[in-house]
């Protein structure tokens, strides 16, 4: 076999830095490899080989998965703990922290952990919830930093 013959077949496809932004940015709406190589106009298996062997592409993949889940999370928690989304709430407590009705030991165990001031305050925004008051603008003057 004759080894300076050129080599055949399709050239090599290097991601641009361009391209790692937008991989970026996909990652983060969670698109999966095949919608980007789609879009790319590359198949799976070429931007899956670039994640393998090309500085950058990996790692903006990743940052991208891990920046669009924060971001998601930090809504569902402000929406979760805002009082005004009880439905969020409910979610979040059942997922992030295994809460169920047929738990009421650890709802016991829970609560006991509270100190007496954070029992208050809890108690004090469950009742401005079910007053209808957003807990936003109806912050108490001894809950307001100086």
């Amino acid at each position: 076999m004759d080894s300076d013959k050129p080599r055949r077949g399709n050239m090599i496809r290097w991601i641009t830095d361009a391209e790692k932004e937008q991989i970026k940015q996909m990652a983060s709406w969670h698109m999966t490899l095949e919608q980007m190589a789609a879009l790319f106009k590359i198949a799976p298996v070429t931007l899956d080989r670039r994640m393998a062997d090309q500085e950058g592409v990996r790692e903006a993949y990743l940052q991208g998965k891990a920046e669009g889940s924060a971001l998601v999370r930090s809504v569902a928690y402000r929406m979760a703990t805002s009082g005004s989304h009880p439905n969020v709430t409910i979610f979040w407590l059942k997922c992030k922290e295994n809460f169920s009705e047929k738990q009421p030991e650890l709802d016991k165990a829970i609560i006991e952990s509270l100190t007496d001031d954070e029992l208050v305050r809890l108690a004090e925004r469950a009742m401005d919830t079910l007053r209808g008051k957003d807990g936003k603008n109806n912050k108490r003057d001894d809950d307001q930093e100086d």
